[in-house]
């Protein structure tokens, strides 16, 4: 469920096709899906520690 976000919002391509604003000279159409990315791996993690077994 948590996976849905980032996915979700990477096909939404009209609502980030802009080139404002940037973030270290990158624009918006490159640094959000790039975040996005950051929050799917980060939502695995979540996932992962939370249903790890102990060992």
């Amino acid at each position: 469920m948590l996976l849905l976000v980032p996915i979700v919002m990477s096909l939404l391509v009209p609502f980030y096709n802009r080139m404002e604003p940037e973030f270290g000279g990158m624009p918006f159409f490159y640094w959000f899906p790039l975040s996005l990315n950051l929050l799917a791996t980060a939502c695995m993690l979540t996932v992962h520690l939370a249903t790890k077994r102990g060992r």
